[in-house]
């Protein structure tokens, strides 16, 4: 089982990570969730921009292989 756990605030950086290990673009990442995620809106989430959907975070957490997600939502002060 895949787990990925995170703090809110590394968010972005995670999902780059975990993207980039599965050797996927944004754009690659965004097509193999069923609603077609925009290149430009991947990009967003990785950079902080916004946070995605509870449904988008689970079909890219799909497509990335992952099985369990676990966030901390407490920010970071």
């Amino acid at each position: 089982m895949n787990i990925w756990e995170m703090n809110i605030d590394d968010f972005g950086t995670e999902l780059r990570k975990i993207r980039q290990h599965r050797r996927l673009t944004q754009k690659e990442l965004g097509a193999h969730c069923s609603a077609e995620i925009a290149q430009g809106s991947v990009h967003h989430y990785e950079t902080g921009g916004r946070y995605p959907s509870i449904k988008t975070l689970v079909e890219m957490a799909a497509a990335l292989g992952i099985d369990e997600i676990r966030i901390d939502t407490r920010r970071e002060r």
